[in-house]
């Protein structure tokens, strides 16, 4: 499941020039699915997602999930079964994704 956030409006030092910034990225990945395609997301990896046929964001992780000993990644208090993971939007000249 992939959740982005809206984006954010802000100004360089509560001065008039403004950008806006894409929102961050949530995503929830079983950890079987992970194991299966011998994947493992850590922080600092790039996760690309497409924006639309021919755009891809890309996006750093922040938070890779590897904490899963809270109730609501476990399956009844017992054993983790997902992951979710928090990324942050990548400048452009940072990754490319060629």
């Amino acid at each position: 499941m992939v959740k982005i956030d809206e984006p954010k409006n802000n100004s360089y030092k509560q001065g008039l020039v403004r950008y806006n910034e894409p929102g961050n990225l949530t995503l929830s990945v079983y950890i079987k699915h992970l194991e299966e395609l011998k994947i493992n997301i850590r922080y600092g990896d790039y996760i690309g997602y497409p924006e639309s046929e021919n755009k891809v964001r890309y996006y750093t992780v922040s938070n890779d999930g590897i904490v899963t000993s809270d109730n609501k990644h476990n399956m009844f208090g017992f054993k983790p079964h997902y992951r979710t993971i928090t990324c942050v939007p990548a400048q452009e000249t940072e990754f490319r994704g060629t």
